[in-house]
């Protein structure tokens, strides 16, 4: 069978006009079609390594079922989740990965006007605040951490805040004692002792502060931590990550940058660069309606 005739077979398969839609369909159902709607059971060399074990768009594909189921469970949860009251915040994983300052900024794609905004923000002028809070809010996954690591390596923040600037991986466990034992990268006994050190590091000087991954509510321990944060010199700034709204709110009457998901555009050029890396080339002119259709069902 000629090539173009396969693929328009092929095409004709995984179309959303076909009555079993590519969410439904099991990779068994794949292999069958192929091997079987195909005379002879010949595929062509183009098919056959496209749905190789080894081709990640494959992967991808064979993923995007499980995807939507979860999509669909998740919908049910944020349903009774609005309907019950239940707390915005889901309980953290334990064991979080400690996440860093650190980012190859290649590989974040569609954050560039996000950035912008909150590096605008941290900079603005409030010379009658001692300090200031922003705080990014979005539900997990969608890149709160990498956009921090973004605005942290910007230029112009650099500059504004030079050797004054400090990183720290929250999580679940919000505690005074631990976020300035991170910031001075020494833990410390008592409180006397971290307010002696804490105060001969930033007093008097501005600097740049994230708290990654916050999950803690309440506003009693945020009063506690402020006060010595307050020590730093006129113009500092913190900024904040975390899933839930409600952080914002007992942080107190700061600004709040809620983060969206990415576009279609820009999603369908992450999942290329994830699903395909180095193949890139060698899969993507062939497949790449597929791999869109996929993207679009995920997004």
């Amino acid at each position: 069978m000629p090539d173009d005739q396969l693929t328009e077979k092929v095409h004709c398969f995984f179309s959303s006009k076909n009555p079993l839609s590519v969410a439904h369909k099991t990779p068994a159902e794949v292999n069958s079609y192929l091997l079987n709607g195909v005379p002879g059971g010949q595929l062509s060399k183009k098919v056959r390594r496209f749905f190789s074990s080894k081709n990640p768009l494959l992967f991808a594909f064979k993923a995007s079922a499980k995807v939507k189921k979860l999509r669909e469970e998740l919908d049910t949860l944020s349903t009774n989740h609005k309907n019950f009251g239940f707390s915005e915040l889901y309980k953290p994983v334990k064991g979080r990965v400690e996440t860093y300052s650190y980012v190859y900024e290649h590989n974040i794609i569609g954050r560039d006007a996000d950035k912008k905004e909150i590096v605008d923000l941290l900079l603005k002028d409030d010379s009658d605040k001692d300090i200031s809070f922003v705080t990014v809010v979005g539900i997990g996954g969608l890149g709160k951490t990498a956009l921090a690591q973004l605005v942290f390596s910007d230029h112009r923040i650099k500059a504004a805040f030079k050797d004054e600037m400090y990183w720290v991986c929250v999580s679940f466990n919000f505690d005074t004692k631990d976020i300035l034992s991170k910031i001075l990268k020494k833990k410390q006994r008592t409180f006397e002792d971290l307010y002696s050190k804490v105060q001969k590091q930033i007093e008097g000087k501005r600097y740049m502060l994230v708290l990654d991954d916050v999950w803690y509510e309440g506003g009693i321990k945020w009063d506690e931590l402020r006060d010595f944060l307050k020590l730093g010199g006129k113009g500092s700034r913190i900024l904040v990550t975390s899933r839930s709204q409600k952080v914002a709110t007992a942080i107190g009457n700061y600004p709040m940058h809620k983060l969206q998901g990415l576009s279609e555009k820009d999603s369908w050029e992450l999942f290329r660069k994830i699903s395909l890396g180095a193949q890139e080339d060698e899969f993507i002119a062939g497949f790449d309606e597929i791999g869109r259709d996929i993207v679009k069902k995920m997004c």
